[in-house]
């Protein structure tokens, strides 16, 4: 996997975790400066400042995209392919070919900056939601078990079993599990 589609593939999972109900304050995106600082520090060009609206619709793709990995986990696949070429549809988008030194060839995409901040964020996502399907398919995007987190993430392990998005939720899942067992144990 290239760089690229890595980087592609991380975006859809550092943008649908910029909300995190665990968190005292689950939103991280509280402000349209919080959402240019976001999307500068991935390398995404912006076309000047955007709107209220604008920002508020940013949000709103953000929810689909979440959405997308909670039909995954309780798999609704004719859903999530309808989802997700909605989003592949939200704005024409240039496709170019190159080859790199290894001889391997790349499929890039332009968005012009002049399309709308979120349908350019919609390809984004749905691109880096495909790639993440091709590559690790649908059983390893996933929502953490840790409630009340609902981090997304994709599951690398090789038998895979990961059931949480990091070690914070898992300790924090089993001193409960543990502390229950205790409980029932002296009752």
């Amino acid at each position: 996997m290239s760089h690229y589609e890595v980087h592609l593939i991380q975006f859809v999972v550092d943008f649908a975790n910029t909300f995190d109900p665990f968190l005292d304050e689950p939103e991280s995106l509280r402000t349209p400066a919080d959402l240019q600082e976001f999307l500068q520090q991935r390398h995404i060009e912006m076309s000047g400042s955007f709107t209220e609206i604008e920002f508020m619709r940013v949000r709103q793709l953000r929810n689909r995209l979440r959405d997308i990995f909670l039909r995954l986990e309780i798999s609704e696949p004719v859903e999530v392919q309808r989802e997700i070429n909605s989003l592949l549809g939200a704005t024409p988008v240039n496709l170019q070919a190159s080859i790199s030194k290894g001889e391997l060839i790349e499929v890039k995409y332009e968005i012009p900056t002049t399309v709308a901040l979120v349908e350019r964020l919609a390809v984004q996502t749905g691109l880096g939601l495909t790639l993440a399907l091709q590559q690790y398919g649908t059983e390893r995007l996933k929502v953490c078990a840790a409630a009340p987190c609902q981090e997304v993430f994709i599951d690398v392990s090789k038998n895979k079993s990961r059931r949480f998005c990091g070690e914070r939720c898992a300790n924090r899942y089993n001193v409960a599990h543990f502390r229950e067992r205790q409980r029932s144990d002296k009752d």
